[in-house]
């Protein structure tokens, strides 16, 4: 029918009322939406003007509007859209616009969707039906969770294929997410009636909320640590003087910024909640929080939330929060009375009523207990009493003072027999005549001071004279004095441990030996051995293994022990200032790794892999010659490597890893070690200021040891820098320690501009950091001409000693280390030691380390004289080649070691002698000593060579152990 056919039917039919507001000539009365859709520009959208509409397309149209509830056509390819006035309620802020327009536009948001569910129908001619689904719909200035139900009715048109889609639209967001947050009110409320006390209901109320990851993408919840005080009638703690700690949490980690373990209260600070904590408090209601952007947290849900609620929990009867709950908003929903509801059912309807209950239960299983333990304690006092007034009379009996119980009026209830005697009181009597027993012009002021007792009921403190004559006490001048200090209890037992290791194994050397020897001559004897290879088969060689065994142990703890006694000698040197930085042109790279040689025995033996890395930071600064002190950076290294081997030995994983930065700027704690660093004490004194250091480019050297031990737990961390502290107080598989290693390493790394501080999980593994102040340098002269410095040839065994590392290496092997000491102030001519065995003349008091070095020393195959002291020394040169008019019977010297405390002439004086014979003619040539001392710093060394001990060329040897 077209548009002349329906002018025809309206004249044949005058009296029919008109309802066909699109078609000419329209009615009187349109309402304002079909007025709205009549004034839309439709000859620039795709379906054209009005006029040129198919029928079919006017009839769905008149249809569709005419509908009350939400409905839409969908025309043609471009599947244009037409919808009615309540479909309007539905799209928000995109109607008017998206009226009679392309929908990929104004739904680009949603439109794949439903693209595909057109084109679809396009093929099948199906109607779709399809039932809550969920749409990001962006209709309110913030892209909405919603969900709809829907159903599409194709439209066939004339020429038989689908030309639209009419669809009928069911908004049921309110419906949907209603549900699912009654889900969690029914989860959590599951939970909750579990709890049997409230560290269980806090458990629980984060586990029954876990699963609401879209209307809970965070939650935070916090408890007041004074929760005694807190439900206790009187509520006697001032609101900002609460604490509350963190008792569980859901999306974000423990330690966050927005998670801290702990929240004052009082605390104002603008990245903290305590001042809503508060508001909530007193408005005793939620509190809508603005959300700080977090960019690194990984959001739940729809991603970041820009709002919270802070939701105080108070329990019945009481107006004080004992508990918040903060839960991060949905960011795809409106915090609108729905929103709400669902908060106040969590904390309100559901978790304050089980908190109630759980409270009232504790408190009356709290009184039961009560009860029952005012009982027991009742007995127990009465049983106490009477021992306490038995012990009480015994003591009073046997006490050197002076006791009695009085009444008020002065009458001796008890006495002990010293009051008596003091008092003049007889037995029989009970009251004192304080005039007979007090000097003259005394007991008026006792007889006040007892009534002012007796009245306020304060005890008093009088002192009076009493009438008899002085006598001085006799003195015990021989007393015997008792340590306090609980480190010197601890030095001397960790000290006298190793003492007993050593006097066992040593008898068990010399017992195993004995029966070896006599077994071996009991079976020469029987001929049952004929020559020395047959010897081997007996079974009693077992013994020769368990007198190294045994030998091995002796040095293992004579090490500790001299460890021991050089960190107190070095914490002695400490607290006298004694200790001084002095800084040298290194290479700190090269330093590093020599030291880490040093354990390549000890490492292996333990079945530890050592690694080293040199971090990118060292070549990106070019890292080279540097100022800094190689001894004290070494102490504080070895003291960690020995500490980390020692830890990790016994562990199924063994590996340690050392590594080494740089960097321009003070290391922070932030460091990707997560090392928190000690801070300094109050007494540190940083050295590197001192115009020594010259004024080259500031570096600060940071070296990590990281090890695969048994860690540390949180509370062994606290104290472990601190004096006389150790991980564990205990002695375990080995020895403790003195507990100042650390100790010392922090005052070293202090001392050197730097800070010391570890990371540690127990059962995990430890990470040792510690940084110095360095200053860059240029490199040591490598001109023979130019080059005047003493030569310190170290052997690895010394170093190590020197820094107290306690497994001594094997003898075999040994390898020099070349250090630069400091510019020499003289250079005498050298002397040629040329021959492979060498006269060496052991000046040492000691008779024991006298005896041990010049065994060593004959094994090498060197001849040894000894002498006990400097004038004995002086001696023997006279009978050497070095004397001036020395005939027959000479001996030859090569070479002295001198010892420097020593009785009668002590090396220094010794020297000094021997060099003034040099310069007299006394003595031909140059004599050289070889100091052996634990003397080594640099003020040592310069009062060595001012005495004439040294010949600073490589010919000469000065051996320093410190």
């Amino acid at each position: 029918m077209d548009s002349s056919d329906v002018a025809r039917a309206r004249r044949s039919n005058p009296k029919r009322k008109i309802f066909d507001w699109i078609s000419e000539p329209r009615p009187e009365h349109v309402t304002p939406f079909q007025q709205f859709i009549l004034d839309i520009d439709w000859v620039n959208s795709p379906l054209g003007p009005i006029s040129t509409w198919p029928l079919q397309l006017k009839q769905t149209v008149l249809l569709v509007v005419q509908d009350d509830t939400p409905a839409v056509v969908y025309w043609g390819d471009e599947s244009t859209i037409v919808y009615n006035e309540p479909y309007t309620q539905l799209i928000g802020a995109k109607h008017p616009a998206l009226q009679g327009q392309d929908p990929k536009v104004g739904f680009a948001e949603i439109w794949d969707h439903f693209e595909a569910l057109l084109s679809n129908q396009r093929e099948t001619g199906e109607t779709v039906v399809e039932k809550n689904a969920c749409l990001m719909l962006y209709r309110h200035g913030f892209t909405e969770e919603t969900y709809f139900s829907w159903k599409f009715v194709p439209i066939i048109g004339s020429e038989g294929w689908i030309v639209g889609s009419h669809a009928t639209v069911v908004e049921v967001t309110r419906e949907v997410i209603s549900d699912r947050r009654l889900s969690t009110v029914r989860s959590l409320s599951r939970n909750l009636a579990e709890a049997a006390t409230i560290e269980q209901l806090w458990q629980q109320l984060i586990t029954g909320i876990q699963d609401a990851d879209k209307d809970i993408p965070l939650a935070l919840l916090y408890s007041c640590e004074q929760r005694r005080a807190l439900v206790s009638p009187l509520n006697l703690i001032h609101p900002e003087s609460r604490t509350y700690k963190l008792e569980g949490c859901i999306g974000i980690e423990r330690g966050h910024d927005l998670a801290p373990e702990s929240i004052e209260c009082g605390d104002d600070s603008e990245d903290c909640l305590g001042p809503w904590f508060r508001k909530a408090a007193e408005d005793k209601a939620p509190a809508l929080v603005s959300f700080p952007e977090q960019t690194v947290l990984k959001w739940r849900g729809y991603g970041p939330s820009t709002q919270a609620v802070v939701c105080p929990i108070i329990p019945t009867n009481t107006d004080s929060a004992l508990a918040f709950l903060v839960i991060a908003l949905n960011p795809r929903r409106p915090f609108d009375e729905d929103y709400r509801s669902f908060v106040h059912l969590l904390t309100q309807q559901v978790t304050t009523p089980q908190l109630s209950a759980v409270i009232l239960r504790e408190e009356v299983d709290r009184r039961s207990n009560a009860d029952l333990q005012e009982a027991l304690d009742r007995d127990r006092l009465h049983k106490e009493l009477s021992e306490s007034e038995t012990k009480f009379a015994r003591f009073a009996t046997r006490a050197p003072i002076g006791l009695a119980i009085l009444k008020p009026d002065g009458e001796a209830l008890s006495a002990n027999p010293l009051w008596r005697e003091l008092t003049l009181l007889s037995v029989g009597s009970s009251q004192v005549n304080w005039n007979e027993v007090l000097a003259e012009g005394e007991s008026e002021p006792v007889l006040e001071a007892w009534a002012r007792l007796i009245s306020e009921k304060k005890p008093i403190t009088i002192q009076t004279i009493i009438n008899r004559p002085w006598k001085a006490p006799d003195l015990d001048v021989d007393g015997n004095p008792q340590y306090e200090n609980t480190h010197i209890l601890l030095a001397m037992h960790e000290m006298r441990n190793p003492l007993s290791a050593l006097i066992g194994c040593a008898d068990e050397i010399t017992t195993s030996l004995k029966d070896y020897i006599s077994k071996v001559k009991q079976s020469s004897a029987n001929g049952s051995a004929s020559t020395p290879s047959d010897l081997g088969n007996f079974s009693s060689l077992h013994l020769l293994d368990e007198a190294m065994e045994a030998a091995e142990t002796i040095i293992y703890c004579a090490m500790h022990q001299k460890r021991i006694i050089d960190d107190i000698l070095t914490l002695s040197r400490l607290d006298s200032n004694l200790i001084t930085v002095s800084p040298e042109p290194s290479q700190p790279i090269q330093l590093v790794r020599s030291a880490l040689k040093m354990f390549e025995s000890e490492v292996r033996r333990a079945d530890v892999r050592l690694d080293f890395v040199e971090q990118d930071t060292l070549r990106s600064l070019e890292v080279d010659w540097t100022l800094l002190d190689p001894s004290r950076v070494l102490q504080v290294l070895i003291n960690l490597m020995t500490n980390a081997i020692k830890f990790t030995r016994t562990e199924a994983r063994r590996h340690i890893e050392v590594s080494m930065g740089a960097s321009l700027t003070k290391p922070s704690s932030s460091n990707e070690f997560k090392v928190e660093y000690i801070r300094k004490s109050s007494s540190a004194q940083d050295q590197t200021g001192r115009n020594e250091w010259g004024d080259g480019e500031v570096i600060y050297l940071t070296i990590t040891v990281k090890d695969t031990g048994k860690g540390l737990s949180a509370s062994e961390k606290k104290s472990l820098f601190n004096l006389f502290q150790q991980a564990s107080p205990k002695t375990h598989i080995q020895y403790g320690g003195s507990g100042l290693g650390l100790f010392i390493s922090r005052q070293l790394t202090e001392m050197q501009g730097g800070e010391i501080g570890v990371s540690s999980e127990s059962g995990v593994g430890s990470i040792f950091q510690f940084y110095i102040k360095t200053r860059r340098t240029t490199p040591l002269s490598t001109d023979p001409a130019q080059k005047n410095e003493v030569q310190l040839l170290i052997r690895e065994d010394a170093l190590r000693e020197a820094c107290g590392v306690e497994m001594p290496t094997s003898p075999n092997g040994v390898k020099i280390q070349n250090l630069q000491i400091g510019p020499s102030p003289r250079s005498p001519s050298p002397v040629p030691l040329t021959p492979k065995s060498f006269h060496i003349l052991v000046v040492e008091d000691n008779l024991v380390n006298q005896k041990v070095v010049s065994k060593q020393l004959r094994k090498s195959g060197h001849i040894v004289f000894v002498a006990n002291h400097g004038e004995e020394a002086l001696e023997f040169i006279q009978r050497t080649q070095y004397w001036k008019g020395a005939s027959r019977g000479i001996e030859m010297l090569h070479v002295i070691l001198m010892d420097l405390e020593m009785p009668v002439m002590d090396g220094m004086s010794c020297v000094r002698r021997i060099r003034e014979y040099q310069a007299q003619g006394l003595i031909k040539g140059h004599v050289p000593v070889i100091a052996v001392t634990a003397n080594a710093r640099q003020d040592q060394i310069v009062a060595s060579l001012d005495a004439g001990m040294l010949v600073y060329k490589e010919e000469d040897i000065l051996l320093m152990t410190e």
